[in-house]
């Protein structure tokens, strides 16, 4: 649990399968989606909401959590409310993978394409924070992107540009409870409780 002010909220943080295992895609928006589903069916016995879950993740985890958040009709068959996921804050990810080069994940252009996040907006999370450092000029446009679909489909989404930061040390903005980020995501989750 972590505790902030007068504030508290529960953590779960997760990791999959990788490639240099040999899994490709789609074992690893597989596994964010059982641990979702997880999460959902075991928080409340330690004190957690399971109809409360935000999903995020930072690099090769941004591009999960915008995957899984971009469409939640995957929730159905799982028999988990699609209202569980109520946002997603993607921090430092591409979501158009086509022609990423990323064979060892991405075999196919096909595979390309059902990873990015940004062709399949079509259910998405009702709320999403979409960060990346200032220093990240090459993720500015896919996040931008990315909100701009999002808000398409009538969702409050916002990009947040992280000032002075690189892809290493965006992340590092959670560690701090006064940072833009965490501010942002404490005012996120506060407006959605």
């Amino acid at each position: 649990e972590i505790y902030m002010g007068d504030w508290s909220s529960d953590v779960c943080s997760s990791d999959l399968r990788l490639t240099t295992g040999g899994f490709k895609h789609p074992a690893q928006p597989d596994d964010t989606k059982a641990i979702v589903a997880w999460i959902h069916k075991n928080i409340a016995r330690y004190g957690g909401d399971p109809n409360a879950i935000y999903i995020s993740g930072h690099s090769a985890g941004a591009i999960l959590a915008a995957d899984v958040g971009a469409d939640l009709a995957w929730l159905d068959a799982l028999k988990v409310p699609r209202s569980a996921v109520r946002g997603i804050v993607p921090i430092s990810g591409s979501y158009d993978l086509r022609g990423s080069k990323r064979l060892e994940y991405l075999p196919t252009p096909e595979a390309e394409e059902k990873a990015s996040a940004l062709l399949h907006v079509n259910a998405p999370a009702p709320i999403a924070i979409v960060a990346y450092g200032s220093l990240e000029e090459r993720l500015k446009e896919p996040s931008a992107a990315l909100v701009k679909a999002l808000t398409a489909k009538g969702i409050k989404a916002k990009t947040l540009n992280l000032e002075g930061k690189d892809h290493a040390t965006a992340v590092w903005e959670l560690s701090e409870e006064t940072s833009t980020l965490t501010q942002a995501i404490l005012a996120m989750i506060q407006s959605r409780t």
